[in-house]
């Protein structure tokens, strides 16, 4: 009889225990899977999402955007406030740190399938192309492709690592207010929160650019591949692309496309793996989709080591002036041959160009 009481009490504390950390996951609601209105200070500033390929599903499906930011990490560090005077609003920064192009292609196909999208805002970057490139591991086709996916449920209430990152929300919130900083209470907000500005030195950024180049010439989700030289192995990407432009056309959405800026030591980084071919035909073939502008180029900007954190991130301010060259306007300055814009009649003289300034700077 005693051990039966014991046993009693045990299973209560233990359910009792399971239900205070739900209720404690579901109010902090550390990474907004939940669209619930429990935001105060204590929970505005989100930092700790366990994925973005998480997190920014939800966020997006939560405030139902009229304009969509999309890409890689590049344009991840842009503020979406750059686009107010473009876009329609509310507008959500949907880019996917590291992301092939199918994972963007996927996330915009849901997007326009199931949301009143107006305008797409999308820098496409020549790795996320890569032939080789493996989708990132919390990636989920699943996740786009039920209505309730239980397994981010699960994670989100009753995962002991959750439960830590509510208690570190917490404890971050209570440090800081940060709702006199933000916008608003997502982890897109705080993703580019601490990322603006240049806080390199020149020295910092050249270690950083050597790190970077590194890691682009050995791994093989950025430029080391066995096919990517073969300039038709993208052509199942670019068939991804032409897809959602299709889509956009159907259901009358703005779609910009443009090409990320890199600095010029990546741009010769890619001639000297023998990409050139494939990075020429990429270029080419976005022009037989749609116009655009290529800011993937040796230029002014991106030959100056002070516009960019690594020899792939061009520093936050900088999206200003990328979106003012993208919608045309004349009232921000735009260095002239920053954003090139490409059309059937100049594609090869353009090309031949970047060939002949790429052989310029190696000697």
């Amino acid at each position: 009889m005693q051990n039966s009481l014991w046993a009693h009490y045990f299973i209560r504390i233990i359910l009792s225990i399971f239900f205070l950390i739900i209720v404690i996951n579901y109010i902090i609601n550390p990474y907004n899977i939940f669209s619930h209105s429990y935001q105060g200070r204590y929970n505005y500033f989100k930092p700790y999402a366990l994925s973005d390929r998480m997190t920014k599903f939800y966020e997006a499906k939560h405030l139902n955007p009229s304009t969509l930011m999309m890409g890689t990490s590049r344009i991840g560090l842009f503020k979406y406030t750059y686009l107010n005077p473009y876009a329609p609003k509310p507008i959500y920064n949907l880019a996917l740190a590291g992301s092939s192009i199918y994972e963007q292609t996927r996330y915009l196909e849901y997007m326009i399938k199931h949301k009143n999208i107006k305008m797409i805002v999308w820098g496409l970057d020549f790795f996320s192309f890569n032939p080789d490139k493996k989708n990132e591991v919390t990636f989920e086709d699943d996740r786009l492709n039920k209505d309730i996916y239980l397994d981010d449920y699960i994670t989100s209430l009753l995962a002991y690592r959750t439960l830590e990152k509510s208690i570190q929300t917490i404890k971050i919130n209570f440090k800081h207010n940060y709702t006199k900083e933000l916008n608003r209470p997502f982890f897109e907000e705080a993703q580019y929160f601490k990322q603006q500005g240049q806080p390199y030195s020149r020295n910092e950024i050249n270690k950083n650019i050597s790190n970077t180049l590194n890691e682009y010439k050995n791994h093989t989700e950025f430029l080391k591949s066995t096919h990517f030289s073969n300039p038709h192995s993208i052509d199942s990407g670019l068939k991804r692309v032409r897809y959602i432009i299709q889509l956009c056309k159907e259901k009358k959405i703005a779609c910009v496309i443009y090409t990320s800026p890199v600095y010029v030591t990546h741009l010769d980084l890619i001639y000297s793996l023998g990409l050139g071919n494939t990075f020429d035909y990429w270029k080419k073939s976005i022009l037989s989709i749609q116009p655009y502008n290529d800011f993937c180029t040796y230029n002014s900007v991106t030959s100056n080591i002070m516009n960019f954190r690594d020899s792939t991130h061009i520093t936050s301010n900088n999206g200003e002036i990328i979106f003012a060259k993208n919608f045309k306007n004349s009232k921000i300055f735009v260095p002239k041959d920053f954003g090139y814009t490409v059309t059937s009649e100049n594609i090869n003289e353009h090309l031949n160009q970047q060939r002949k300034k790429h052989y310029e700077s190696s000697f």
